[in-house]
Order: structure tokens, then sequence, then C-alpha cells
């Protein structure tokens, strides 16, 4: 898996909090957008993630990172 366009997301999550709740919910819509092409199986992954850092109480717009694979 390449970065893509990372940077942009990492930009856009900045300045958008509802880009990061799509982030977590639909991981591989939103990194399609970015040039990162994953699996549903990565996706999964991803989502499960994205959300036991949530609920761990880490911000939703700082959770981009654990994308960078």
């Amino acid at each position: 898996m390449g970065e893509g366009r990372l940077p942009a997301l990492e930009s856009d999550l900045a300045q958008n909090p509802d880009l990061a709740d799509r982030l977590i919910h639909d991981p591989q819509a939103v990194l399609n957008n970015y040039g990162v092409n994953i699996d549903s199986a990565a996706s999964s992954q991803i989502k499960d993630l994205l959300t036991a850092q949530v609920n761990s109480g880490i911000n939703p717009q700082a959770v981009y990172v654990a994308v960078k694979i």
C-alpha cells in the first residue's frame, strides 16, 4: 500500500471533523478517495483499530496516523 495523498488527508482531517468520523466508519471509501486502495479485510482491521483508539479517548481527528501502515 502506498501513501497516496495521505498528506492531503491529514490537512482535510484538521479542517473537517466529519471526515474523521467517516474515516472511522468506512476507511476503505475514504482512503480510496485519497488514492490509497485497500481491500475489505484491511478496511475492517483499520476500522477496528481506529474504533479502539477513539474508545480509549484519542481525538478522532488524530487517528489518521494509524492509517499510515
